[in-house]
C-alpha cells in the first residue's frame, strides 16, 4: 500500500485532503503524520510515494516555505484539492471577556487577525499546530482559549465558550497540492492545469516583462504569479506560476516555455487537475 504524507495530524485539514484524494481517485493510501513541512518533504523523498501540502489561503495568501520547497529535486505536483476553511474559539470561560491566554497556530492568527484583535488584555501564544492548541486548552485551566478548526472543535473537548465561524472574510478557502517523488511525463490525458518556475532570474521586472510577453503572445492564460527570493544573491528570484494548460502536451503552453528556456532556467514541477 502506497503511503501518503501529511503536515499535522488526525484531524487537520491536510488530512482531511488527503482523504479527499483517495476517496475521488480511489486510491488506498496509509496516511502518515509528521510535525513540520521539511518532515513531510523528507519522507516524500526517502520512504512515502504521495504527500499533501498546503499552498495558499484565500485570505492569507502563499506558504512560502512550501513553495521554496517544491525547488527541490524529485519533487513534482501531481494534482490539487481546495477545501473550506472555518475556525471556532474554545475555552475555560463562561464568556470571552474572561480570556487571559489565547493559543493560535501561526497560520491561523493571519486568517483570524480581527477577532484577535479583540482580545487587547490576553496574552496571545502561537503554536506549532492546531493539535497543540486545542490540547493546551484541554487542559482545563481558568481563562484559557484557543482558536481551531471547527470540525475538530466539538470533538476534541468539553468546552465552557464555543463560538463559531471566527474567521476573517466571508469565504476562507486553503489550496493543497499532492506533491509526489516522480517525475510523470506521459500521462494518458490532457490535464487541466501545470506548475513552473523559472528560476535564477536576475532582473525581476525585465525577466517577468519579458516571461509575461512570451506568454501572452502564445494566449497562455496564467492563474498566479509570485516571486521568490533566491537566497543567494540580492536581486535574484524563482518565479512560480500557475498555468492554464498542460505544460507536457497543450503547443501553446509548450511552445512559449520552449522559448523562455532560451533565456532562463526552467522546471517543470507537473501538469495536474483539480480535484473537487
Amino acid at each position: 500500500m502506497k503511503k501518503i504524507a501529511v503536515f499535522g495530524s488526525e484531524g487537520s485539514f491536510g488530512a482531511i485532503a488527503a482523504k479527499k484524494y483517495m476517496e475521488k481517485t480511489e486510491e488506498k493510501c496509509r496516511i502518515c503524520y509528521f510535525q513540520s513541512v521539511n518532515q513531510v518533504i523528507v519522507s516524500l523523498i526517502k520512504e512515502c510515494e504521495l504527500a499533501v501540502l498546503p499552498i495558499e489561503n484565500s485570505s492569507d495568501g502563499f506558504v512560502h516555505i512550501v513553495l521554496d520547497m517544491l525547488l527541490k529535486d524529485d519533487i513534482y505536483v501531481v494534482g490539487e484539492i481546495s477545501l473550506p476553511v472555518e475556525f471556532s474559539i474554545v475555552g475555560n470561560v463562561d464568556k470571552k471577556e474572561e480570556i487571559k491566554k489565547l493559543f493560535v497556530k501561526y497560520k491561523i492568527e493571519e486568517q483570524c487577525k480581527k477577532v484577535i484583535e479583540q482580545f487587547e488584555n490576553c496574552e496571545l501564544l502561537i503554536t506549532e499546530s492546531n493539535s497543540e492548541s486545542i490540547q493546551r486548552v484541554n487542559y482545563g485551566i481558568d481563562g484559557e482559549a484557543a482558536i481551531v478548526p471547527k470540525h475538530i472543535s466539538r470533538s476534541k473537548g468539553d468546552f465552557r465558550l464555543h463560538i463559531d465561524d471566527v474567521v476573517d472574510g466571508e469565504k476562507n478557502e486553503t489550496k493543497f497540492l499532492i506533491l509526489t517523488g516522480k517525475h510523470i511525463k506521459n500521462s494518458k490525458t490532457k490535464k487541466e492545469k501545470s506548475y513552473v518556475v523559472i528560476e535564477d532570474a536576475i532582473d525581476r521586472k525585465e525577466a517577468l516583462n519579458e516571461v509575461l510577453t512570451h506568454f501572452m503572445d502564445y494566449d497562455v492564460t496564467l492563474n498566479s504569479i509570485i516571486s521568490r527570493p533566491t537566497k543567494l544573491k540580492n536581486g535574484k528570484y524563482h518565479f512560480f506560476i500557475e498555468i492554464e494548460g498542460d505544460c507536457y502536451k497543450d503547443n501553446n503552453v509548450k511552445t512559449a516555455l520552449d522559448i523562455i528556456s532560451a533565456n532562463h532556467k526552467i522546471k517543470l514541477l507537473g501538469a495536474f487537475d483539480t480535484i473537487n
